[in-house]
């Protein structure tokens, strides 16, 4: 397991361009959703009555509120800015994990591996995305009312997360198992590789594939930690610098943990 681990390290530190690329994608995304969300929200909560009010200021304020969002068009504009910056980052995404793929498989200018990945996987990969997303989707039609009823019926915090911890265990289980899967499908797809092979490999290595995703998970948490300790121990500009450098950090392990993948995808198939 460590040379596959090692041999996808020494991958992904070839993948500069693909790194920089979606660091560059999830810092504009950032900062415009974030833009976005500081002028509507912000500007409301500066309304929002002091606690030294009686409570009666609270409730009407939650009921004008309510009326202005449901009985009036006034939030409409709001909802369909944001339903596009959520549209923007779905439909993009495929296209930049298809060209990360690529990058990893293929050999050349980086840049022209990349765009090239795009052009010939990027409609694949978005039926991949949306199938992914769909089945990880499917069980929230039955998981919803079990969780509304435990939230509404729960006599206290104790008995709440007793009732909720093993299903929201369970649905991340089933969504990352399903993720890592269709990691194999995406990988056959960059390959030419048939998908009824990926489906065979991901379920039959389904432990070590399972340990080399944990173990690069494991190491990006550990470092994140690291990194958000040392930000609150050295706090001023130094911590500003961690910040802004720590999401290309968060790129790099990303792709190590599909190039990872990768290699003992590339073993297995022979």
């Amino acid at each position: 397991m460590i040379h596959y681990l090692k041999d996808g390290w020494q991958l992904a530190q070839r993948q500069l361009f693909a790194i920089g690329v979606m660091f560059l994608f999830h810092f504009f995304w950032g900062v415009f959703f974030y833009k976005f969300i500081q002028n509507h929200v912000v500007s409301v909560m500066q309304r929002f009555p002091p606690q030294q009010l009686a409570m009666d200021r609270v409730h009407l304020f939650l009921n004008e509120s309510a009326h202005l969002l449901f009985e009036t068009e006034l939030a409409q504009p709001f909802l369909w800015t944001l339903l596009v910056f959520i549209l923007v980052r779905l439909v993009l995404s495929p296209f930049l994990t298809a060209g990360v793929y690529n990058s990893l498989h293929s050999k050349g200018p980086r840049g022209t591996i990349f765009i090239e990945g795009i052009k010939r996987l990027s409609g694949s990969f978005t039926l991949l995305f949306w199938l992914r997303n769909v089945l990880i989707a499917i069980p929230l039609y039955w998981l919803i009312p079990v969780i509304v009823y435990r939230l509404t019926h729960a006599n206290s915090y104790t008995s709440l997360a007793i009732g909720l911890i093993p299903i929201l265990l369970g649905m991340v289980i089933y969504s990352s198992l399903t993720k890592l899967i269709f990691v194999y499908l995406q990988l056959a797809k960059t390959t030419n590789t048939g998908l009824s092979l990926a489906v065979a490999i991901a379920i039959r290595h389904l432990l070590p594939i399972c340990g080399l995703a944990l173990v690069v998970f494991g190491i990006a948490a550990l470092c994140s930690l690291l990194i958000l300790t040392s930000s609150l121990y050295w706090a001023g500009f130094l911590a500003l610098i961690v910040h802004l450098v720590y999401p290309i950090v968060q790129m790099a392990f990303k792709v190590w943990s599909i190039s990872v993948q990768y290699r003992f995808w590339l073993q297995k198939k022979i």
